[in-house]
C-alpha cells in the first residue's frame, strides 16, 4: 500500500469518527475531510450525515472537493 492510499485510508477513519461525533451531537451535518488523492489536501466537504451513510456504505467511492473552477464545492467520485 503506497503512502496515498494510506492517507486516504487515515482521512477515512477520522470521517468515520466525525460522523459519530456529529450523530452523537444530534447535527444533521457537518465537514468532512477530502478524501481526494493530493496528498496534502486540506479541503473539507460539507454534507449531511445522510449523504456521508450512503458513501461510507460504498467504500469504492471517495469525498473530493471539485476542481477550482467548478461552481460546485463538493462532488463524489467512483
Amino acid at each position: 500500500m503506497g503512502h496515498g492510499e494510506r492517507t486516504r485510508r487515515l482521512r477515512r477513519t477520522v470521517n468515520d469518527r466525525i460522523s459519530e461525533v456529529l450523530e452523537e451531537a444530534g447535527l444533521a451535518e457537518g465537514d468532512f475531510l477530502c478524501e481526494c488523492a493530493i496528498e496534502r489536501c486540506e479541503r473539507t466537504v460539507h454534507l449531511s450525515l445522510a449523504e456521508y451513510v450512503l458513501l461510507d456504505g460504498n467504500r469504492a467511492r471517495l469525498i473530493a472537493h471539485a476542481p477550482m473552477d467548478r461552481k460546485h464545492p463538493s462532488s463524489v467520485v467512483s
